[in-house]
């Protein structure tokens, strides 16, 4: 039988190449970052209520005492922040300095089609991929 920490990476599996549509929530119809945030928190029954933007969800964890880790610390379920002096960016720790990330679109990228063309989809990438990481943070309540 597989461990919560194997589902929750199965399930995160499953969400690699749905389209980054901006603000969607679905893996149906497309994700943006905090909505692909959510859901994988959701999975892990860690998901503060509301939508939330990526700079709302980083001030919640905070404030429900999420710690503060490097990337070299970053493990499966870890949220890793980018942004400057506010969080623009989502995406989910996926250990050995790898996360998964809905990106590549923008506040244009409204359908599938657009995300095609503009390659905008969930996918894997080197934590540091960008210049503007703030901060990573393991939510409390996290069992591994």
């Amino acid at each position: 039988m597989k461990t919560k920490r194997e589902r929750f990476l199965v399930y995160l599996i499953t969400t690699g190449n749905v389209p980054y549509i901006w603000g969607g929530q679905d893996v149906k119809t497309g994700l943006d970052c905090s909505g692909l945030a959510q859901l994988a928190l959701d999975e892990l029954n860690l998901d503060p209520p509301g939508d939330q933007t990526a700079e709302a969800l980083r001030a919640e964890l905070l404030k429900r005492g999420a710690k503060k880790v490097t990337a070299e610390e970053a493990d499966l379920g870890d949220l890793v922040f980018y942004g400057n002096g506010k969080a623009t960016h989502v995406t989910i720790a996926l250990g050995e300095r790898l996360a998964l990330g809905a990106n590549g679109g923008g506040r244009e990228c409204t359908s599938a089609a657009i995300a095609r063309a503009k390659g905008a989809k969930v996918k894997v990438h080197n934590i540091g991929y960008r210049q503007d990481l703030m901060t990573i943070l393991r939510p409390a309540g996290l069992e591994w």
